[in-house]
């Protein structure tokens, strides 16, 4: 039997809403021209409720879209504990790797060993501090601990 690799179960693309000013001022605009009358003269609380929910997502939807874009392991978490500055990180290891393999320069091959290893050192501490803090969040109920993993 062979085991498959973490990445080749992860998802091929990543749904996402695009937060932009634009959007945003657009959903604000969206919401004030609507007329309300339907919320307000509703006498059950349930219902104005419903009909409330239901104008809101909608406006939601249409000015924040759903998009589906590919997945990227250089631009999306794979990780809780990889963070924006461990991805910029990694996207700076694998351009020195690259001009070490075009330009195998004993400059080239340091630069890019020093860097890596200070990398691999920062990314350890990151994972390190990420299940220390997630230990200690659940330590008072075991059965969290095997959940967030």
């Amino acid at each position: 039997m062979q085991l498959s690799s973490p990445l080749k179960n992860k998802k091929q693309n990543v749904a996402k809403r695009k937060f932009s000013k634009e959007a945003v001022t657009s959903f604000k605009n969206h919401l004030s021209e609507i007329r309300w009358f339907n919320v307000l003269q509703e006498n059950y609380i349930d219902k104005a409720y419903d009909e409330f929910w239901e104008i809101f997502k909608t406006a939601y939807d249409i000015n924040f879209p759903v998009k589906t874009v590919k997945f990227n392991r250089n631009i999306h978490k794979i990780n809780n504990f990889m963070t924006s500055g461990l991805l910029t990180s990694r996207k700076t290891k694998n351009y020195l790797h690259k001009k070490s393999l075009v330009n195998p320069s004993p400059e080239n091959l340091q630069k890019y060993r020093v860097y890596r290893n200070a990398f691999a050192r920062v990314l350890r501490e990151s994972k390190k501090s990420y299940y220390a803090a997630e230990f200690k969040k659940h330590s008072k109920n075991p059965k969290k601990n095997l959940e967030f993993n």
